[in-house]
């Protein structure tokens, strides 16, 4: 698409997909009912099935940034997101200036500052955008959106992570997307290493889980003593 269409390239918002394991990837039927966008995915099979959907497909990371204003890639690694960006045919050599670059692979923030300081220099604006909720979120349009980078483009973004979001969390400065984001997977994965160490150590004690334990209880009519003693004691 020529660069000198401008027009058209404000109407359309494109999206980039690399090895990403995400449900915009997967899905996200909700971004393909409320925007016109483009794609590029190296699966061609991916692009032939969004093609079906109508979307345009470009013929790699510098056609995507040619021919759209806003350009938001997933991928799976800190070393893809640098080759999507600065390698041969990469985001750096479609931008423009005044163009926007969205980072939602959830990578490393650090390197992620040193790519917006890059392409700052070419007058390109960034933000990193994770997201969660998985593919049934993103089918339904309930993903959130956890964001870092300058508040003026945010609000140039949000209609974009709306199609797609029922929370847009603006975190603060480019990079702090990024850290809440693993923040929130570090808390979560380790409540599921705490939860099944616990589980393991009730079983070998022989106690019950608390689900047998609430059957247990109904079975020989206690639950509904304990239930009605809280009540008393609330009323108090």
């Amino acid at each position: 698409m020529s660069r000198e269409v401008s027009h058209e390239r404000s109407q359309h918002h494109y999206r980039l997909y690399r090895h990403g394991d995400d449900g915009w990837r997967n899905g996200g039927q909700s971004a393909e009912s409320r925007l016109r966008y483009g794609r590029y995915d190296i699966d061609p099979a991916k692009n032939e099935r969004f093609a079906g959907l109508g979307a345009r497909i470009a013929n790699g990371p510098a056609g995507v940034a040619q021919g759209a204003s806003t350009v938001i890639c997933i991928v799976e690694t800190s070393a893809q997101i640098r080759d999507v960006v600065l390698g041969d045919g990469g985001i750096l050599e479609g931008a423009q200036a005044g163009d926007i670059f969205v980072c939602s692979a959830t990578v490393d923030p650090i390197m992620v500052k040193e790519l917006h300081d890059i392409l700052a220099e070419k007058g390109i604006r960034m933000l990193d955008a994770p997201v969660s909720g998985g593919v049934p979120r993103a089918v339904s349009g309930e993903l959130s959106v956890i964001v870092g980078g300058d508040a003026s483009v945010v609000e140039a973004c949000r209609p974009y992570f709306e199609a797609i979001s029922a929370n847009v969390f603006h975190m603060g400065e480019i990079g702090h997307g990024l850290a809440m984001k693993l923040c929130n997977n570090m808390i979560t994965q380790v409540t599921k290493v705490v939860d099944r160490r616990g589980n393991g150590t009730r079983r070998q004690g022989g106690a019950r889980s608390a689900a047998d334990g609430r059957r247990h209880w109904r079975e020989h009519g206690k639950f509904e003593q304990l239930s009605g003693s809280r009540a008393a004691l609330s009323q108090r």
